[in-house]
């Protein structure tokens, strides 16, 4: 199991990469295997990683894609890959190359905040929309994976 960090301050101030990186340093229990953070502005997104999928081993997260202005983080397993390639047109290599991050990324860009009853899974993850400069942050129906929040009026 890994985990999931965003700072994002609506004040506009920066995210120094430094703040991530002592979130990411308190959560190093949660993944031993890679730790990743981007920052820009006033947002800040970390990854610690724990491969638990043969896919998960290609994960670099958090990922930028410049094509479609999004940055994303994630945790989980998503269980209808099958489905969600055959709706995404998703091709291109060898399918157990394909993170489960980047159908999750190529699901919101099809269907915006509407892909949740999409995808299938254990999950939660957070994706900067660098267009529009919000963050959109879920988990599964179930609540599998831990998602917790602060919000600070003002701050």
């Amino acid at each position: 199991m890994s985990a999931i960090t965003a700072i994002f301050r609506l004040n506009g101030a920066a995210v120094e990469a430094s703040a991530v990186h002592r979130v990411l340093d308190r959560l190093e229990h949660r993944g031993i295997d890679d730790k990743g953070v981007w920052t820009e502005g006033p947002i800040g997104i970390g990854h610690r990683m724990r491969w638990t999928t043969p896919e998960s081993h290609f994960e670099k997260l958090p990922f930028r894609d410049p094509k479609m202005g999004a940055v994303i983080t994630f945790d989980g397993r998503l269980d209808n890959r099958k489905e969600l390639s055959e709706a995404l047109s998703i091709g291109g290599g060898p399918e157990a190359q394909v993170t489960d991050s980047e159908y999750v990324l190529r699901a919101y860009e099809k269907w915006g905040e509407a892909c949740l009853p999409h995808l299938i899974g254990d999950f939660v993850f957070a994706i900067w929309n660098e267009r529009e400069r919000t963050l959109f942050a879920a988990r599964d129906p179930l609540g599998v994976k831990h998602f917790y929040y602060y919000y600070q009026p003002g701050r």
